[in-house]
């Protein structure tokens, strides 16, 4: 049975390596999840009914959600823009920000990534090759990936957005034990596909 603990474990383990690997710092033992403040970034327009949409303007990212969805900020972690968990709580969808090397290309850039994941946590299985995707106008990499030892399967889409000189990215990765989601697919699937990474204002 799969406990809340492996999820987190992949979680964090994730958002460390990117930390780490790639140069940024942070000094948190402990993340503070808080509801977000829905006055501030997330706003309803037009949206199907039970979906609503959050947008951040700053960083020129949108994605439409289920209304019994929640979206969390979490506090001490600041390459992690925002975090999605299911009603019941068996998943979750991580988006993080990054900020990698110009000279990279988004192949490297997500092996690299991979490959850290990996060994940061031998038990995780990515299934095949990777896949193009999008994510809104910008080219992605999409990998499934199971656990040889708990029964949690999910998604990792990795995208790197050209601002100039620089470069930023945008990491998501889905992930739950494997009944509730494949019973949620359709709502997982509703937003990854909604997914905008466009210009930053």
């Amino acid at each position: 049975m799969v406990t809340t603990l492996s999820l987190l474990q992949i979680r964090i383990i994730l958002i460390l390596l990117i930390l780490v690997t790639l140069g940024c710092n942070n000094n948190s033992n402990e993340k503070n999840l808080t509801p977000l403040d829905v006055t501030r970034d997330l706003i309803e327009i037009n949206q199907p009914i039970n979906t609503q949409q959050y947008i951040n303007p700053k960083l020129g990212l949108s994605f439409t959600f289920p209304n019994d969805w929640q979206i969390t900020k979490p506090e001490d972690s600041p390459a992690e823009i925002v975090q999605l968990i299911s009603p019941e709580g068996s998943i979750e969808i991580q988006f993080i920000n990054d900020y990698p090397p110009p000279t990279i290309d988004l192949t490297s850039y997500s092996q690299a990534l991979i490959d850290n994941l990996i060994i940061g946590n031998p038990d995780l299985i990515f299934d095949g090759p990777y896949k193009f995707a999008t994510l809104g106008p910008n080219p992605a990499i999409k990998y499934n990936f199971t656990t040889s030892k708990e029964n949690i399967i999910g998604t990792t889409i990795i995208s790197i957005r050209k601002l100039g000189m620089f470069s930023d990215s945008i990491i998501i990765q889905a992930q739950g034990d494997s009944i509730s989601y494949k019973q949620s697919e359709e709502e997982i699937n509703i937003i990854l596909n909604s997914f905008n990474f466009s210009s930053m204002d």
